[in-house]
């Protein structure tokens, strides 16, 4: 009997230890402190952009922004992730500056696609598809900027995202357009 009582002992010890609550594999994902200087602007925040070659105008506002923890941990493959993001209308159309930290990037979504121009690419510090320049400064419509990033994806498009800043100029080589900001006002 005893025997038996030290097995079923072992055997209870060895099913308790081997089970585990759903949050004790869950993994924190927080968002990469270098990225919100390029891509995290509060309510107040303002761009204004200009085309080119037809010097049309447009406004693109930050209506609200959020950040928080995401409580998504309810089994042994969620995890809780932070997650941030600047609501905007640009055109008319509402469109999300967001982060993705489990992909170390910020991406924008234009609520149309069909907007005839396109300002904001996914930024990643540690882009994958090449390797991201750091310009120590670049200027544009009489503006100095410092720790901008340039993207150029396959020649076709580039890009400029300044520190504190976001987005400051871009160029797409398939139908040769360009934007340009001309002026801004940053809440961080």
């Amino acid at each position: 009997m005893k025997s038996i009582l030290k097995y079923l002992f072992l055997l209870l010890f060895a099913l308790a230890s081997s089970c585990k609550k759903p949050s004790d594999d869950c993994r924190y994902i927080f968002i990469d402190p270098a990225l919100f200087p390029y891509g995290y602007f509060k309510t107040g925040t303002w761009w204004i952009i200009q085309n080119d070659s037809t010097l049309v105008r447009d406004t693109i506002k930050v209506d609200s922004s959020v950040r928080y923890i995401s409580n998504q941990c309810e089994g042994y493959l969620k995890a809780h992730y932070e997650e941030c993001g600047s609501y905007c209308t640009v055109g008319g159309k509402s469109a999300r500056i967001y982060f993705q930290p489990e992909r170390d990037q910020v991406s924008t979504i234009i609520e149309d696609a069909e907007l005839d121009y396109y300002i904001w690419p996914t930024v990643r510090l540690h882009d994958p598809y090449g390797p991201v320049q750091v310009l120590d400064s670049f200027e544009v419509n009489s503006h100095v900027f410092r720790d901008v990033l340039f993207f150029n994806y396959q020649g076709i498009y580039q890009s400029y995202i300044a520190k504190n800043v976001y987005w400051i100029k871009s160029f797409d080589a398939t139908d040769s357009t360009s934007y340009s900001l001309v002026d801004f006002h940053i809440v961080q």
